[in-house]
């Protein structure tokens, strides 16, 4: 046993730096000495290079080819496995019960979603020491996904056991500190990182540990999508992983913890993408305003309702779908109103605004506006807000109050009082009797010389072309921006 041993750490050491060079050198010397003692050739030293040239090329060629990093296939998640070992034995292990149950458990876990794994040599693993050197690596064989570490055999309480030491490395967009700093701690949550398996169970701890690290490695490229955009992958990857069950019966109180942590994440995450599913489909909305995208709005704002613990995404979209599909002001307004924290979110104060506008309180509705602009620092919640305004009031030309909505837009938020001007002489022109008379006054203060007419009433049959603001964004856990999360308002 201990001769086979011996013999296969020989073998696997055959590809270490030194030992191509050896074998190419002592392979020519023995080819140009052994030939010109035994058969009497007279070689001349152009000859000697040229067949060196012969010899050692083809050698060297083989050599860089068999020390090359391997690429990942096309359109596909690549895993690389840069796991080194000390003995032949603990990287046959490696190889047999923890790299391919890995590979297996990904495989097997997420169905049509294509994974590649490389899984390097000791020799070229040994190079990923930290984390820039496995950055370097993990472009190299355009991996999304690298664990880095070692297998070692120690004594513990007198008892042989497996040392496994991993690290893991996720490839994302770049995104702000604060969002970065969430998928690493993410990362330590759930990713195994060092871990002892008994002689005696080896073949259980291995499997276990490499579902464990297949499933936390799987969770941290779905995070990893959803903070790069790339929401439908994360959704897949996300929702086969809340139907997994994990082992954790005999396993060790730190694996039973990190099983914990990602059973805890997983929903938080996958709130995360439908919440910014909703997002996405509602900016489809506001572009083409068809049937199909408002259809996936609602679809994934009841999935996000359904294990979301933070309820103001949620109900923020449901009272944009029920005045969008109803009309139904009131029952909209009521849903906004019951939100936690609606003080606080600008574009729910925006649309309880907007709400308060289309139902005639035109007096509730300018306080409320006047609170969504105090917490619409940079101006960005108006734009949509002016463009779903424009939309509506050209479908009520009865509502003219809403003009008046999209002068204050433009006068408090925006800063042009000619634009202002305009819509207050809309509201003005389409006044029916002497209702709204304090804005009335407002507005004709701000007319800025523009003369109360009927051109500009029939001017605005049509929406105003606003280009739409791309609001479907990615947030870290401080400050403002609170959370991994789209966004959206009923104006």
């Amino acid at each position: 046993m201990d001769k086979s041993i011996e013999l296969l750490e020989k073998v696997v050491r055959w590809h270490s730096v030194l030992a191509p060079s050896i074998l190419g050198v002592s392979f020519l010397a023995a080819l140009i000495w052994g030939g010109l003692f035994i058969f009497g050739l007279a070689v001349s030293p152009v000859n000697s290079y040229g067949l060196g040239l012969a010899v050692c090329g083809p050698i060297g060629v083989y050599w860089l080819w068999q020390h090359r990093f391997p690429r990942g296939a096309k359109n596909s998640i690549v895993f690389v496995i840069a796991v080194r070992a000390e003995t032949a034995a603990e990287e046959v292990r490696l190889r047999r019960d923890f790299v391919k149950a890995l590979a297996d458990a990904a495989r097997g876990a997420v169905g049509s979603t294509p994974f590649s794994f490389i899984e390097l040599p000791s020799y070229l693993a040994e190079k990923a020491t930290d984390v820039k050197s496995s950055l370097k690596i993990m472009d190299k064989c355009r991996g999304h996904f690298l664990v880095f570490g070692d297998i070692r055999t120690r004594q513990v309480n007198g008892e042989q056991h497996y040392a496994i030491h991993l690290e893991g490395m996720v490839a994302h967009a770049v995104v702000a500190s604060q969002v970065s700093q969430i998928l690493a701690n993410d990362m330590r949550a759930v990713l195994p990182k060092r871990v002892e398996i008994p002689y005696k169970h080896e073949l259980r701890g291995f499997e276990v540990t490499s579902i464990l690290m297949s499933a936390g490695a799987r969770y941290t490229i779905a995070t990893a999508a959803l903070i790069s955009g790339a929401l439908d992958l994360s959704e897949t990857l996300l929702s086969s992983l809340r139907r997994e069950r994990f082992p954790v019966t005999g396993s060790s109180a730190k694996l039973q913890k990190q099983v914990a942590s990602l059973k805890k994440l997983i929903p938080i995450r996958l709130a995360d993408v439908y919440s910014n599913q909703s997002a996405r489909w509602f900016q489809q909305w506001r572009s083409d305003r068809s049937a199909h995208a408002l259809e996936k709005v609602a679809h994934y704002n009841e999935l996000c309702g359904e294990i979301a613990s933070d309820r103001q995404r949620y109900l923020t979209f449901k009272a944009i779908l029920t005045f969008v599909n109803t009309r139904d002001a009131e029952k909209a307004l009521s849903i906004l109103l019951n939100i936690k924290g609606r003080d606080t979110a600008a574009h729910i104060c925006y649309s309880i605004a907007f709400l308060q506008a289309f139902k005639g309180q035109l007096d509730i509705a300018e306080r409320s506006y006047q609170k969504a602009f105090s917490l619409d620092h940079d101006g960005a919640v108006a734009f949509e807000v002016e463009e779903f305004i424009s939309w509506i009031a050209s479908e009520y030309p009865e509502k003219p109050q809403l003009h008046y909505c999209l002068g204050l837009v433009n006068l408090r938020v925006k800063k042009d009082p000619e634009l202002a001007a305009r819509d207050f002489s809309i509201f003005l022109s389409r006044l029916r009797s002497d209702e709204f008379a304090k804005q009335v006054r407002f507005a004709t203060s701000n007319l800025n010389g523009r003369t109360i007419d009927k051109e500009a009433a029939n001017d605005s049959a049509e929406p105003v072309n606003v280009v739409p603001m791309d609001r479907h964004k990615f947030q870290g856990k401080s400050g403002a921006n609170s959370k991994l999360k789209g966004s959206g308002s009923i104006s």
